[in-house]
């Protein structure tokens, strides 16, 4: 399968969707909640620092409308955020931060999508290489010779043409108890005593696996359809 890999770059403090106890938002960059968060579209997302995630989408994309219909609800999530989609990690970083748009060749670039230090930068400008597509065209000897193998080595990751290692988060265990009535419950003793036996349920659970609660999350579903939530 043809691998896609999104980019979702952040110039400021994103708004979390769902604010943990409540909050309006976040203060500073919380990467790691918002990569776990991001779970809802794929199992793969990384955190890459320092201000943007990482999530590979492929085979996820037609679950949303295909790549555009993600593209749409990512930026209706976080309209200030930058992202791109392209067949490397490497690529869709560069296109977020330095492209038009996910067209855009990737010789059209500056060097700087290739995240080379600006000392790197400098000495290729003095060479009169400004853009990758010029940096391309050297060989491999010529590059290796004058500025060492990381830089041929993010090239070829840039292109395609070596692998690229990604730490993708591990969705946290999620503790779960749900009761279901063939009736309503209509008194509140009734609701009471059903969330009385849910949280020792849970309780057990959690003391079962020697770990500690920070959040909770209460449902009520109607009969109507209509879904009370409440956070703790």
């Amino acid at each position: 399968m043809h691998r896609r890999l999104l980019s979702l770059w952040f110039p400021s403090v994103p708004r979390h969707p769902d604010p943990p106890h409540g909050d309006s938002g976040p203060d500073e960059l919380d990467l790691h909640a918002l990569a776990l968060w991001c779970q809802a579209f794929t199992p793969l997302t990384a955190v890459d620092p320092p201000d943007g995630l990482l999530l590979d989408i492929t085979g996820c994309a037609h679950l949303f409308g295909g790549e555009a219909g993600l593209r749409a609800r990512l930026a209706a999530l976080w309209p200030g955020a930058r992202l791109a989609i392209a067949d490397t990690a490497a690529a869709a970083w560069a296109l977020a931060r330095y492209g038009q748009a996910d067209t855009q060749p990737l010789a059209d670039l500056p060097l700087a999508a290739l995240r080379i230090p600006d000392g790197m930068i400098a000495r290729l400008r003095r060479l009169g290489i400004r853009r990758i597509g010029e940096l391309a065209a050297l060989s491999r000897g010529e590059i290796r010779a004058g500025f060492g193998a990381d830089l041929p080595l993010r090239l070829d990751r840039l292109l395609g043409r070596a692998p690229e290692a990604m730490l993708f988060l591990s969705a946290p265990p999620s503790y779960r108890e749900v009761e279901y009535h063939a009736e309503p419950l209509l008194a509140a003793e009734q609701l009471q005593a059903a969330l009385a036996r849910l949280a020792h349920k849970l309780c057990a659970g959690l003391a079962a696996a020697e770990v500690g609660l920070v959040g909770l999350k209460t449902g009520f579903h109607r009969i109507d359809a209509r879904v009370i939530r409440l956070r703790r």
